[in-house]
């Protein structure tokens, strides 16, 4: 038996239902929540909040999805988009959404729009073996093969392709298995 210890908002986690979990290459552990981002130290948490007076925070504070990517940057995908942070400088990159304003950044066709909102609300990423992320957001399965040249994997030369459009189909998980194969679960209108 692993011993451990419960983490809770009295430890100073932003709210009680942790939606994912990562440990880092640097060995903080991540918590997505719907109050923020929460990074845990192994002594305090400090926790990153959308401030909309601050374009380099994260976009929304109810967070869905967390990855680490093989640069260690860390894929935030929230209720309203997908998000990059660099932890060394602790910025926050937008992917843009809505639509189609993702595609049309990295000159692909976008999201397709949706009138419930929810057609940028990020619940799956995961890495394949050539480094192109998979993400389930909103209606479809994009891959992203981020821009690793400039200043943002969000920028410029990042490329994003819509791979498959199924309304009503929302994805559970995604995992690249060791031989690159893509393996996913879905459900069907939220059932």
């Amino acid at each position: 038996i692993l011993p451990f210890r419960a983490l809770t908002i009295e430890d100073g986690l932003s709210q009680g239902m942790v939606s994912s979990i990562i440990q880092d290459r640097a060995g903080f552990m991540w918590f997505a929540t719907k109050d923020g981002l929460n990074r845990y130290d192994g002594y305090s948490f400090r926790v990153f909040r959308h401030d909309p007076e601050d374009s380099t925070t994260v976009r929304d504070n109810f967070i869905q999805v967390i990855h680490e990517d093989r640069a260690g940057l860390l894929w935030v995908g929230t209720n309203s988009g997908l998000d990059v942070l660099d932890p060394a400088t602790e910025v926050f990159h937008h992917f843009p959404c809505g639509d189609g304003a993702l595609g049309q950044a990295a000159g692909n066709s976008g999201l397709r729009s949706r009138k419930d909102g929810t057609e940028c609300a990020t619940n799956v990423i995961a890495e394949d073996l050539a480094g192109n992320l998979w993400v389930s957001s909103g209606q479809g399965l994009y891959r992203i093969d981020p821009d690793r040249s400039g200043s943002s994997p969000a920028g410029p030369g990042a490329r994003v392709d819509l791979v498959g459009v199924c309304p009503g189909v929302k994805m559970q998980w995604i995992v690249v298995d060791r031989t690159g194969l893509l393996r996913g679960a879905w459900t069907m209108n939220g059932e």
